[in-house]
């Protein structure tokens, strides 16, 4: 898995691969902006809360 996602940001380079983990999951190639514009907004939405969780455990840090 780890080899395949490596691929897929290397091809992200040249080529609109959108990707997703609910509903089927699964890689494909943009066929339209709607494509690109929906992808952006769930990668946005998983970056938002990886910093939530980043910044709550650097809370528990700064507590220790």
């Amino acid at each position: 898995l780890r080899k395949l996602k490596e691929v897929i940001t290397e091809l992200r380079k040249e080529h609109p691969i959108c990707s997703k983990e609910t509903d089927g999951g699964g890689y494909w190639m943009a066929e339209n902006e709607n494509d690109i514009r929906e992808f952006i907004i769930m990668i946005a939405k998983r970056r938002n809360g990886y910093t939530q969780t980043i910044n709550r455990m650097q809370r528990h840090l700064d507590d220790m």
